[in-house]
């Protein structure tokens, strides 16, 4: 299968699993000894190594932040794959009432093993890191 094609086939899985909350749903998309990395200032920066510490980071990320917001909404584009690592560029934004609104972007990466994603990797900018964690300090205590 094209990986590109395949990546946007986790991407939409993701989409899923952020809504059922069902791991089921995004594990056949990753290998057993998959490394998932945020490369990024803290707070954000983090290693998980293996499906199974991956998809326990992943759904700690959405109870922790995206589940406790009122909207969000997550565009995905400029797909590409080079050399045989698929990426794309992300740009989520978060709603909160009587807060304005929480941007975050970025550019993830995936590598595949078969039709499998043996490295998994987003890059966020220190600025949108700053700005997040400016939004976290100033209305982090809104969150559910």
């Amino acid at each position: 299968m094209d990986p590109v094609a395949r990546y946007k086939e986790y991407q939409e899985a993701f989409e899923v699993f952020f809504k059922n909350d069902d791991p089921k749903t995004i594990e056949p998309y990753f290998t057993e000894n998959a490394v998932y990395e945020t490369l990024a200032d803290a707070p954000f920066a983090a290693r998980h190594e293996g499906r199974d510490a991956i998809v326990a980071a992943l759904q700690g990320s959405l109870n922790q932040m995206d589940r406790n917001f009122g909207t969000r909404v997550l565009e995905i584009s400029d797909y590409k794959n080079e050399n045989g690592v698929s990426r794309a560029s992300f740009h989520m934004t978060l709603t909160l009432p009587d807060t304005p609104s929480l941007v975050l972007t970025g550019e993830e990466l995936a590598t595949f093993e078969g039709d499998r994603i043996v490295r998994l990797e987003d890059r966020i900018a220190p600025d949108v890191v700053k700005e997040a964690g400016a939004w976290l300090g100033a209305h982090g205590a809104k969150l559910g």
